[in-house]
This record gives structure tokens, sequence and C-alpha cells, in this order.
């Protein structure tokens, strides 16, 4: 499966997910929008995409006019917008390169779909667990991401394992310490998902506080957890 087969799945997950959840249920990943804005956001991003606004890409400022320009929309509205892009968007996360495009974008537009996407499922209680084909595309730019955080910050090499079969070495070898973690806490801790004490909870053969400066890219932050 193609990246762009990989978006065009996750819009057809996301669209069955929301069809019980109504638009303002609360996202705590997302505290300043509700499912409604979460939509929003998703196909504000697909939007941009096609049109090349993309200088701000993630940017707060991005976000919240991709949020503001639909309220008012409807669900039926947002859903016929979205499908309006789609095939555009499935050909530039294909090959961004054919409308002269970072690579990036081959990965980063599937990475904002399936993060908000689990967001959306954990505010409803969904339990599901991210698929080890979408991970297969997820993980290296959240692996790519980690290891360039750690080696700017200086951070001693570091194993990451998890319970799927994941083994990376961060900031270089040989490791001086582990951390072992479920797959899917991995992913969403290094995407904002998770506090610092539940980063902190993880299985660590060494002190895990010089690598909490390190741990998120560079569009997140911590949740609150006041430490």
């Amino acid at each position: 499966m193609s990246n762009g087969e990989r978006y065009a799945a996750g819009q057809v997950r996301f669209i069955e997910l929301l069809r019980d959840v109504a638009d303002d249920v609360a996202v705590p990943a997302t505290p300043e929008w509700d499912v409604h804005g979460v939509l929003s956001h998703v196909v504000g991003v697909a939007a941009d995409l096609v049109a090349g606004r993309l200088d701000r890409w993630s940017q707060p400022s991005w976000t919240a006019e991709q949020v503001a320009a639909r309220v008012g929309c409807t669900r039926d509205q947002l859903f016929a917008e979205w499908n309006q892009h789609l095939s555009a968007v499935v050909a530039i996360v294909d090959d961004p390169g054919t409308l002269g495009l970072d690579d990036m974008f081959g990965r980063v537009t599937l990475v904002d779909l399936i993060a908000h996407e689990y967001d959306v499922r954990e505010a409803v209680g969904d339990t599901s667990t991210l698929a080890d084909g979408d991970w297969a595309i997820l993980c290296v730019q959240r692996r790519f991401r980690l290891d360039a955080s750690a080696k700017r910050n200086g951070v001693a090499p570091l194993r990451v394992v998890t319970d799927r079969g994941d083994d990376w070495l961060i900031a270089g070898e040989p490791p001086q310490g582990t951390v072992r973690v479920a797959r899917q806490e991995l992913w969403r801790s290094l995407e904002g998902r998770r506090t610092r004490a539940a980063v902190r909870a993880f299985e660590w053969s060494v002190d895990p506080e010089p690598y909490l400066g390190c741990w998120l890219g560079p569009v997140y932050e911590w949740p609150d957890d006041h430490a």
C-alpha cells in the first residue's frame, strides 16, 4: 500500500469514526478544539496542501485559520470539501516531488491525519492501536525527529525498545541506557499526547530527565502535568 493509499484509507476510517460522535465532544489531546475543530483542521490541511499554502506548515496561526474558516460548516460540508481534494492529496502524498515539494510531505500529511484520528479515538474511549503498516511510515518521521533533537541537545546515546520489536539507537552508539515502552505509548508521547510524568514512568535504565528536553518534535508541546 502506498502512502497515498494509506491517506485515503485513513480518511475512510476517520469519517467512519465520526459517525456516532457529536461535533461538540471535547478532544483532550487538542484542548482548543472539539471534534468539529479537529475535523476542520484535517480538512484544512488537505485544502492548503493542494493549494500550496505551506509556508506556515504546522504553525499555530496556520492551523487556527483552518479551523476559523470552517466555523459554521456542517459535517456534510466538511466531508464534501475533503472529498473534493482527496485525489489531489493522494497524488501529492504518493509523489511530492512532482509538484516540487519536499519528500517530507509524503509522510507528514499522513502523520497529521493519523495523529488526529487517534486524538478522537482516545477522546471517546476507543483503545484501538496503530496498524503495523501505518507505523512503518510514521516511525520514520518520529525516529528521525527524536534522533536529530537528541543530537542537538547533546544527550548520551539511548536505546529505545518497544513491545512490538522496535529497537532504535538514538544519538549515536553505543547506547548508554535503554527505555522500554509500548509502541503505542512511544508514538503518542513523541507527538505530545502524553505528559512528562507519563514519559518518566516508562521503563528507563537511566535518568529520563535529560531526554525530556528533546523528546518532542518541533511542533509539539508537553501537555500540562504541573511538572
